[in-house]
């Protein structure tokens, strides 16, 4: 009897342990899995997460927060195990005016967002909001903002939460804005046709290592902790 008692512990501790160590992100192609048209940032972070963390990347080319939730995003939240660490990096599709099924107005990102971190908190995940990335884009040798201020609602909505933040927009603007156009094409293939951009195998690197950098400096909870030291 004391046998399988013991047994039954070690199964719950282990159980309990796995479901502390899993990391899941959500968010568009800048972050998506590597495949033949787009390379992420977060795979990368594979490179610099401690022992024993498991992580799970969900984000996908040309998601927004609106595809997501339509995509049942709520349900695929509802099945996490609790206290795993979520990601999300919404705001980048979301302001495509062009694509009525990534579209949404500002202030429908802002509900759509508050109606999914409810449902991540009610299901005692650990949510971390992530700003998406500033964009390449340069006038007159000067780099422009194109995030219509979607990256502002999500640090309005970190602070109003009390979630932590992951300043993606912050940390590759400085970036961006510290080479010339020229030296882009090293990290990104920018179209102008179409109004987009993606991260090169080496601007992916790079923006995993920003990324990793700034997640070990987060307190909240075991955030920070998911990164090495």
């Amino acid at each position: 009897m004391k046998r399988i008692v013991l047994c039954l512990l070690v199964v719950v501790f282990v159980s309990s342990l796995e479901a502390k160590s899993r990391v899941y992100l959500y968010g568009d192609g800048s972050m998506g899995v590597e495949d033949s048209v787009m390379i992420g940032w977060g795979d990368g972070l594979n490179a610099y997460l401690s022992k024993g963390i498991m992580l799970q990347n969900e984000a996908k080319e040309g998601l927004s927060l609106k595809a997501f939730l339509e995509s049942d995003g709520e349900k695929k939240l509802s099945e996490l195990p609790a206290k795993s660490i979520v990601f999300f990096q919404f705001g980048a599709n979301d302001l495509n005016d062009g694509n009525p099924e990534q579209y949404s107005t500002l202030d429908s990102f802002v509900r759509q967002y508050q109606t999914l971190i409810k449902v991540a908190l009610d299901n005692r995940l650990q949510v971390v909001l992530c700003t998406p990335l500033a964009q390449p884009y340069y006038r007159e040798g000067v780099l422009i903002d194109r995030l219509g201020g979607y990256d502002d609602a999500v640090r309005r909505l970190a602070k109003y939460y009390y979630l932590p933040l992951l300043d993606m927009e912050m940390l590759t603007r400085s970036w961006w804005a510290s080479m010339s156009e020229a030296d882009v094409a090293t990290y990104a293939a920018v179209s102008l046709s179409d109004d987009a951009f993606l991260l090169t195998e080496t601007g992916a690197q790079e923006v995993a290592k920003m990324a990793a950098e700034a997640i070990k400096l987060i307190k909240h909870g075991k955030v920070g902790k998911i990164i090495k030291k």
